[in-house]
């Protein structure tokens, strides 16, 4: 990421160019213009290519001369700005948002001990920040580099020859420019493939012809590169133009002071906006000089290469105090996890210094410092680089250290130290071009270090505090953040003493959505670090103690070695206290000085806006100040949406906000609703909100409560309270919401119900107001009916596109009915479609007043489109939603007067569902709608409707006994199909599960049972070979005639038709008519599985049952095992069920396992894994192994 950013900042690509001899040259002196010695111009490329270093003697005659040199940025700031910008902080904060790696909660505690690799790394490798900065080497072809990149060098080369160092760019204006230079541009042409042909001639790539243009001093074939590989217009203002200006104001204004040498990337300086340009718009004379390359010349950079300039030293403190020396510049920490890296990169002379903590967490592992001494000992010739010209055996503050000195294969010399405590191992490390690091300066540096052993304090606290506890010994180690704060970070303080190891390490995990419970995380923390780290669980046990609620545990290796720890949670804070200490007395005395406490901030509370989300707060976390030009950027760039702008449906936007110190997290968002969006009520609102807690998000709310309102004409405003919780937890969410016309302002902070409310969330929730800048819409309680039709009446596009989609939110009153009807008739206007239009006709049911009228008007609004079947339909439809009996009278003259068609069954269907709300009034439908039964496309509609009014008792078999003989010979034509398909099945496919038409017309004789007929037909209807429909005709007419038990049986069989006859079996108290074998539990389990798993297996066979308890319920789960019958391996099937006395068919898990071959693979390991898997059901902060969120 760094990497990336850097070069970005750095790297001027190109702009546009006409293909032109105009600019021919690298070095331009510029005179005139009252200058009264010339300065001078130099086109760089930020490569260690020496395709960079064809310098000439006016190249250094011109830096000689010159009093101020003057870059695009000051490389002695960039890792400054880099780490210490805000804007870049926000840039880096939105960039890893969703990419960031987040630890995983209930990942071990206990981070690894180094590994091989790890090793490797520490010693052969050094920050990867630090080529970018110092070097720019390309691993591959680093023979035929510099040792440096030129502007680089043209720094250095000022630096040590006493001139002033002057950027011409603000770094943030700098960074915005370059950023918004890569915005998406839909008018860009791109070069096509001839051309490029053409261009390219004689070489491979792009690359190798803009290496060739930069050697010749081709600065128009550069340009002209950059106009045809980088067309957009926002590449060439932002990237260029803009910049352009910019840095020839700043060299204008240098030149007045003195003589000025200016490096700046070659892209920059022609084309009518290039730098040289703009200067001779000024006035200037700027002219190319030649480029004569000389032994002179040559010599002249080894000159300045071999210069060591002397800063001067400050002395460095590590944020633990255990480590202090002396180095002359700002050591950064940019890392904090897993191990603490430190770095200065000293730009003027193309050195670093460094500094590396790994701790090893030897005494989890049976390791100390001996250990780890010899194992680094034996890797030295692997991985030093280049060839060791000395190592020595020395102490540094009394720890043994490694003290080593070598040559790169480049010729550079390095000289490490590497100091070994029980705790952790240092890596001190110079390096440079040359023998810099046989300088006095790297000389200085490693006779300052000094480790100072910890003070003997009662209680040991972090410098942010938030807890306390003992940690006997003066060998401490605490691992803080670095600049690039990660808030899932695990924060490590440890000490060593009298052969006992201590360790407390704590966590953060905020989450706003779900609360776990406390006694499975205070278990399942100490589970997971067991399972990770190979301990097995000697004890565990959550312990209630004054007060306290934490748990208790003792776990031990094959190696013989023995921890003991606790785990203590409050509010999002999880801290496991560690000690292998023999001695009980020793290890009481530690775990009980442990307690909570007040977080420490180190900056000041101040009331803070956010203009993204329109909010204000009291906090000592800077709000992000650049989230809206970022969101704005990426917008642009592509990753926003090509379709409509659909935000008039409303927009959700969230932020974590964070206080990096301490780790502390919020979660603040704003929501606008619906542009025609409206409630009733406030109350209605808060209603709607307190659901969204309870049957979205399954919290339990535990106080809620309105804490101000304010209303005036145009504006309301309401603020709530509430308190979120849930079973078996103490811990709490405190939510704020501020409702101010069509706006939701929304914060949400951790605390418990013991007391622990942090003071950063205290002051944003006591403090929690909207900015009052920004008025979002206008009362939410205020119909937008009239916004509604104004918008149409504008007849503007964007108006009357939002308005035809949002037709199904507004709250239309009887007012409106007038108005509805008449742009339902006679509106017209592009955008407002048939379906708009349809929306618009469906909202007259909903109105109180005039409802027969609205009735009356669709009857002859129906005979206007009878040439459209879509409004037909739809009328017919709008009719039923009155749920009245004249809604119901105009839908069957309609129908029946002109019924209308078409080719889509679902449509049908779909129509006469709008019975299911007032099957009371379908009856009145019946017998007149039967004459549409003649009509395949209504007969199945019209008898399914017909046999639901059966089942609810609204008609019996009289009103409709003349429909006898029909029913009966649908019935039997419907059979004999089946009995085809029963046929077919045998030699293709698979069977289908339902006959509807067979049910409805078998059903719908069920009144005249008694007749011999359809005796008969239901005798016959037995004969079904398709198991799961002969299940539906059986419990149909298991009331009507004798159904042996071989029947239930032959079911039975198919484990999807058991499935289907269970529950009614156990309704009827009929289950003794199965075999033995379909009535036992397994056999229900096989038959859940069957029925809701969604691949089908050929075998299917029990393997076992288990019981387990889980989140619901105690369970029991049944394991089978299921293949095809041309496949080789096995899958693990299992179902999770109550486990309860009674049977019945209701499940919590049905799905598979892993897959497995049976001839080598430990069935039981695999049931324990699966056992492992199902014991974490329902625990929504778990990550599975396979990747599976539960």
């Amino acid at each position: 990421m760094l990497r990336k950013l850097l070069i970005a900042l750095i790297l001027p690509i190109g702009a546009f160019a006409q293909v032109s001899k105009d600019y021919q040259g690298l070095l331009w002196k510029i005179s005139g213009n009252g200058l009264e010695e010339p300065s001078y111009l130099y086109g760089t490329m930020h490569v260690s290519n020496r395709v960079a270093f064809h310098l000439s003697e006016t190249f250094f005659d011109a830096i000689d001369n010159a009093d101020i040199i003057a870059l695009e940025t000051n490389p002695e700031m960039w890792v400054e700005e880099l780490t210490n910008s805000a804007l870049h902080n926000d840039y880096y904060e939105i960039q890893s948002r969703y990419s960031r790696y987040n630890m995983p909660l209930y990942s071990s505690f206990l981070a690894e001990m180094p590994q091989q690799q790890d090793w490797e790394y520490f010693l052969a490798q050094d920050q990867g920040m630090l080529n970018n900065l110092l070097y720019r080497k390309n691993p591959y072809d680093q023979d035929f580099a510099e040792n440096t990149y030129l502007d680089l060098f043209i720094f250095q080369a000022g630096k040590k020859g006493g001139k002033t160092i002057v950027s011409l760019e603000d770094y943030k204006e700098s960074f915005l420019q370059v950023l918004q230079s890569g915005k998406s541009d839909e008018d860009a042409v791109y070069i096509t493939e001839r051309q490029a042909r053409d261009l390219l001639g004689d070489f491979s790539d792009w690359g190798s012809l803009m290496e060739d243009a930069y050697r010749k001093g081709d600065l128009d074939l550069i340009d002209t590169l950059n106009t045809v590989l980088y067309p957009s217009k926002y590449y060439r203002v932002n990237m260029l133009d803009v910049r352009n200006q910019i840095m020839v104001e700043g060299m204008d204004s240098l030149m007045k002071e003195g003589v000025l040498f200016t490096g700046v990337g070659a892209a920059h300086l022609p084309g009518d906006m290039g730098v040289i340009n703009l200067l001779r718009e000024m006035g200037y004379t700027v002219e190319a000089e030649e480029r004569a390359i000389t032994t002179t010349s040559i010599s002249k950079k080894e000159e300045i290469d071999d210069i060591i300039y002397t800063h001067p030293t400050q002395d460095f403190i590590s944020d633990d105090g255990f480590v202090t020396l002396t180095v002359p510049g700002t050591l950064t920490k940019l890392l904090g996890t897993p191990y603490q890296e430190y770095m200065y990169a000293d730009m003027a002379n193309g050195s670093f210094y460094s500094l590396r903590r790994i701790p090893t967490f030897g005494h989890l592992n049976n390791r100390d410092a001996e250990f780890f001494f010899g194992k680094i000992d034996s890797m030295l010739f692997e991985n030093i680089p280049g060839k060791i010209l000395s190592k020595d055996t020395i102490e540094v503050s009394g720890f043994p250290a490694l003290d080593i000195r070598n040559e790169t294969r480049m010729g550079d010399h390095q000289h490490y130290q590497i100091v070994f405590t029980e705790l952790e191992v240092l890596i001190f490390k110079v390096g440079g071009n040359k023998e810099f690091a046989n300088s006095e300066l790297p000389e200085l540096f490693f006779q300052s270090i000094e480790l100072h052993p910890a003070t003997e304090e009662a209680l040991y606290s972090p410098k942010f505090a938030g807890f306390e506890v003992s940690l006997p010994g003066v060998v401490r180690t605490e691992q803080y953040e670095g600049v690039f704060e990660n808030p899932h970070y695990t924060f490590w303080a440890q000490s060593f003493d009298e052969g006992d190891y201590y360790a407390v390490g704590m966590r953060q995990f905020h989450d706003f959505a779900y609360l776990e419970e406390d006694d499975f995380e205070l278990e399942y923390l100490v589970e997971k670090m067991a399972e990770e780290k190979e301990f097995d669980i000697d004890e565990l046990e959550v312990v209630n103690e004054n007060g306290e609620h934490f748990s208790r545990f003792e776990v031990s290796n094959e190696e013989g070695l023995k921890l003991f720890g606790e785990v203590h949670i409050q509010g999002p804070k999880y801290v496991m206290l560690i000690t292998d200490s023999e001695s009980k007395a020793t290890r009481t005395s530690f775990f009980n000085s442990f307690s909570f406490s007040p977080w420490k901030y180190q900056d000041e509370f101040t009331v803070q806006k956010d203009s993204v989300l329109h909010i204000s707060l009291e906090s000592p976390a800077r709000l992000n100040d650049y989230e809206s030009f970022f969101r704005n950027l990426y917008e642009n760039r592509g990753f926003g949406s090509d379709d409509e702008d659909m935000s008039f449906t409303g927009e959700y936007t969230e932020k974590m906000l964070t206080y990096p110190p301490t780790g502390e997290q919020l979660l603040v968002s704003m929501r606008t609703l619906h542009k025609y969006g409206s409630f009733e009520s406030t109350e209605e609102f808060w209603e709607d909100k307190k659901e969204d807690f309870i049957e979205d998000k399954g919290l339990v709310i535990l106080k809620d409560s309105i804490l101000s309102r304010e209303e005036r004409d145009g504006y309301l405003m309401e603020m709530a309270a509430f308190t979120l919780t849930d079973t078996n937890t103490r811990r709490l969410i405190e939510v704020r919401m501020i409702l101010e016309n069509s706006a939701v302002y929304s914060l949400y902070a951790m605390s418990d119900s013991l007391g622990y409310q942090s003071q950063f969330a205290s002051a944003a929730l006591n403090s929690f107001a909207s900015a009052g800048d920004t008025l979002i819409g206008t009362p939410i309680t205020e119909s937008k009916s009239d916004l509604f039709f104004a918008a149409l009446e504008s007849r503007d596009s964007v108006d009357v596109f939002e308005a035809s989609k949002s037709v199904y939110v507004v709250d239309f009153k009887d007012e409106d009915a007038d108005y509805i009807k008449e742009y339902v008739q006679n509106y017209t206007q592009e955008g407002f479609d048939r379906t708009a239009r349809l929306q618009l006709l469906h909202q007259l049911p909903d109105l109180e007043a005039n409802r027969v009228d609205h009735i009356e008007f669709l009857g002859e609004f129906y005979y206007e489109k009878l040439d459209s079947s879509a409004y037909l339909f739809s009328i017919l439809d709008c009719l039923l939603e009155f749920n009245m009996q004249e809604g119901v009278d105009k839908f069957n003259q309609l129908i029946l007067d002109e019924p209308p068609f078409t080719t889509s069954s679902y449509t049908y269907s779909s129509l006469f569902a709008g019975f299911n709300d007032s099957l009371e009034l379908a009856k009145s439908i019946y017998p007149d709608i039967m004459t549409l039964a003649d009509f395949e496309d209504y007969r199945g509609e019209i008898y399914e409707l017909l046999s639901t009014l059966l089942d609810s008792g609204y008609v019996e078999g009289a009103d409709y006994q003349y429909k006898y003989e029909t029913l009966l010979l649908f019935a039997k034509v419907e059979l004999k199909k089946q009995h085809a398909a029963d046929e077919m099945r045998s030699a293709y496919g698979r069977p289908a599960s339902m006959n509807g038409d067979l049910e409805v017309y078998s059903n719908l004789l069920s009144p005249f049972a008694d007749n011999e007929d359809v005796q008969e037909h239901y005798l016959k209807l037995q004969r079904i070979r398709n198991k799961r429909i002969l299940a539906d005709m059986l419990m149909l007419t298991d009331g009507y005639v004798d159904v042996p038990d071989s029947s239930w049986n032959y079911i039975a069989k198919d484990p999807k038709a058991l499935y289907d006859i269970f529950p009614y079996l156990i309704e009827e108290d009929k289950l003794d008519v199965l075999d033995e074998q379909y009535r036992s539990r397994d056999a229900l389990a096989k038959s859940i599985m069957a029925n809701n798993y969604y691949r089908s297996y050929d075998t299917i066979s029990f393997i076992r049952s288990e019981k387990i308890d889980i989140k619901p319920f105690p369970a029991e789960v049944f394991f089978f095992r299921g293949r095809n019958d041309d496949d080789k391996l096995w899958n693990l099937l299992y179902v999770v069920v109550e486990d309860k006395e009674e049977l019945d068919t209701e499940y919590a898990i049905a799905t598979n396992g892993e897959t497995y071959n049976e001839s080598i693979s430990d069935i039981d390991e695999i049931i324990e894994d699966a056992m492992k898997e199902i014991k974490l059901h329902d625990r929504e902060r778990v990550v599975q192994d396979r990747g599976v969120y539960y």
